[in-house]
């Protein structure tokens, strides 16, 4: 039984109410005797205990034989298509979910809302990420936290039980995503993201909502503008949350003015010196040991910041830097990994190691011949030298083959 299923059912076997509403529930047997009170793009809004709960579209089968069973039937096909999603995505299935997912999100007047909503973004943003696609996985991210503040999202109490059975994808304290730091490829798949009207008014549309999400929104926006070739002026960052102050560092180093690149990797470095993390600091003062993701994000950061300096010194600093990354987190991202071989290719090839370089391009395409960040231009000049030293060496030596 799935682990929302089994919450669900531990929840039935408390609170019985025998003259209440009965709500049917995907992969559990008995109905639900409980007081439903609202039904909406939301979900399904039943009294528990002294509070509300949402149940989400994708676990109701239905609502018989009560005042809200003709307002349930009409979510009966959303209902539908969000289960078969969800449980494609729940058992790898990426290409049939995503579809399914699009055609949700996509449409107008909206079909979801709060959490139900947040279980189609999710969804989809595991899917993006499967494929790649990092501008549009930043998109559901951002979407995700923007439903989760809007009516029957994150003010439901208590909150809504975990939205797919699968290991997390958001950290429960920030709630960004490990796997998505504010890091691109220029490529044209970003290029056309970073125009689209769709990021572009995700800042509006948070509003006043939720200030950090609208944050969070820009600087992302501005580190993908850098990454594709344009030129920007990042204002400061005044928000005193963590997670916020995270992502703007990671930003800053690479996209920010010198005063801010230095600013910016010296906050980076405190934290890896430190060895906990301080995005995870609890209310009283405590620190905890640094997770894997928070290391990762500093160690790209830093990386992608130090191979844009002058000094030869500090690109090789960066480039090791970057190689953390495939070396120790490729379980966080292996999109990740694989950009940051990119980068570490590129920057070695810059300062004139064509044989690093080589070797790193090589790993790159072994480990992950699927990404996109095999294709980053940047590596083209990298085989070519290749090319040209073996034409060397074969005049010189009287001997054909690779170096």
């Amino acid at each position: 039984m799935e682990a929302a299923g089994l919450a669900l059912a531990a929840a039935m076997a408390v609170v019985q109410c025998p003259a209440a509403a009965q709500v049917e529930l995907r992969g559990v047997e008995q109905p639900w005797s409980v007081e439903v009170v609202g039904v909406g793009p939301e979900g399904v809004t039943v009294l528990e205990g002294q509070g509300r709960t949402v149940i989400t579209w994708d676990r109701v089968r239905g609502v018989p034989s009560t005042k809200h069973s003709a307002a349930a039937m009409g979510y009966a096909s959303v209902s539908e298509q969000l289960w078969r999603a969800r449980s494609r995505v729940e058992r790898g299935d990426f290409e049939a979910a995503e579809p399914l997912l699009e055609a949700l999100v996509d449409r107008r007047p909206a079909a979801l809302a709060g959490p139900s909503a947040a279980v189609a973004q999710e969804a989809l943003l595991r899917c993006r990420s499967n494929r790649g696609s990092v501008t549009g996985a930043v998109l559901a991210w951002l979407e995700w936290r923007r439903v989760r503040t809007g009516a029957g999202g994150v003010g439901v109490v208590p909150p809504p039980p975990p939205t797919l059975d699968m290991a997390p994808v958001f950290d429960p304290v920030t709630g960004l995503a490990p796997g998505l730091p504010p890091v691109f490829q220029n490529d044209a798949a970003t290029g056309v993201g970073v125009q689209s009207d769709e990021w572009a008014s995700m800042a509006a549309e948070v509003g006043g909502g939720d200030e950090r999400t609208r944050v969070l929104a820009e600087l992302y926006l501005a580190a993908a503008r850098f990454d594709t070739g344009q030129s920007l002026e990042i204002a400061p960052v005044t928000s005193g949350d963590p997670g916020v102050k995270l992502v703007a560092d990671v930003v800053l180093a690479r996209a920010g003015n010198e005063q801010q690149r230095a600013a910016a990797r010296a906050a980076l470095e405190a934290r890896l010196s430190s060895g906990v993390d301080r995005v995870r600091a609890g209310d009283g003062g405590e620190t905890v040991q640094a997770e894997g993701w928070v290391e990762c994000w500093c160690r790209l950061g830093l990386g992608r910041s130090l191979v844009r300096e002058q000094d030869e010194a500090a690109r090789r600093l960066g480039v090791i830097h970057l190689l953390h990354v495939p070396a120790r987190f490729s379980r966080v991202s292996p999109v990740l990994a694989s950009m940051a071989l990119a980068d570490a290719a590129a920057a070695l090839h810059a300062i004139g190691d064509h044989a690093g370089a080589r070797a790193v391009k090589a790993e790159l395409v072994s480990r992950y011949p699927r990404h996109s960040a095999v294709n980053d231009p940047r590596l083209r000049d990298i085989q070519q030298v290749a090319h040209e030293a073996a034409a060397t060496g074969s005049a010189e030596s009287g001997v054909g083959g690779a170096p």
